[in-house]
């Protein structure tokens, strides 16, 4: 986004009244909104009473005063499954807002968070680096969000907080999806065919055993991640048609 337009001077990315899903194609986090140490990486105002889902994404060098991943304000509800917060900052000083990751900034906000890893984040001590809660509800969830609701996420270090956060455990999770390769099945052993009596022939040649040609290995298929947006909202959003070219949205469409 250096060489060209974002979504506002201060946000990668700005939704009002949006819900519905915003994710990465696959899971693995490898869709990057970088904050480049000079923008907060996402800005929800809203979600119209109904969920916003941010699926598989990385917030990386996000950096505002307050909230430098993710900022969540005006009832909004929603669901953080999957992503990784890596480096992101709030610079206000000590006894301010802050929330160097994520931000739930006031009454009946409702967050959720599943299988998400905190990395690095920074704020002003006792302002919360990887999270402040100033005002709503924010769960640190101790499962895996669906499909991977039977695995078991990885526990990580103890989450940096200010403010009433809910969980069992308020740390960082990883690898929700991460499965071990399924074990092959052995090959079981040809029954030997009975020996033919030898015939009072004079000396065969031995018979030479056909070659067997090898199985080429499979191509695998070209992956490349992409954001995407979907769900049936009224809401808006503002994109940077450099930073998001994959969604084909411009500033303030109406996202359907």
């Amino acid at each position: 986004c250096s060489d060209g337009p974002c979504s506002r001077i201060s946000d990668m990315l700005y939704t009002f009244g949006l819900f519905g899903e915003i994710k990465c194609t696959d899971d693995n986090a490898s869709c990057v909104l970088d904050g480049e140490n000079s923008r907060r990486g996402m800005h929800v105002t809203g979600t119209g009473g109904n969920k916003l889902t941010i699926r598989a994404i990385t917030f990386k060098d996000g950096e505002a005063e307050y909230g430098g991943g993710v900022v969540v304000h005006n009832e909004a509800i929603v669901d953080i499954n999957l992503c990784v917060f890596n480096n992101c900052k709030s610079t206000n000083p000590s006894g301010s807002v802050g929330g160097g990751a994520i931000l739930v900034f006031t009454s009946g906000d409702n967050v959720n968070v599943y299988g998400t890893s905190f990395i690095g984040n920074e704020a002003a001590p006792g302002n919360g680096a990887d999270i402040y809660r100033k005002a709503g509800t924010i769960v640190i969830q101790h499962i895996c969000p669906s499909p991977y609701s039977s695995n078991t996420p990885v526990q990580g270090a103890d989450l940096d907080i200010f403010g009433v956060v809910i969980g069992s455990s308020l740390v960082s999770y990883s690898d929700c999806q991460a499965t071990e390769a399924p074990t092959p099945a052995p090959t079981p052993n040809p029954t030997p065919s009975p020996t033919k009596a030898p015939t009072p022939n004079p000396t065969s040649f031995p018979t030479k055993a056909p070659t067997q040609s090898p199985t080429p290995a499979p191509t695998p298929a070209p992956t490349s991640p992409f954001f995407s947006l979907s769900g049936s909202n009224t809401g808006q959003c503002s994109v940077s048609d450099l930073c998001f070219s994959s969604l084909g949205y411009t500033n303030n469409e109406d996202c359907t």
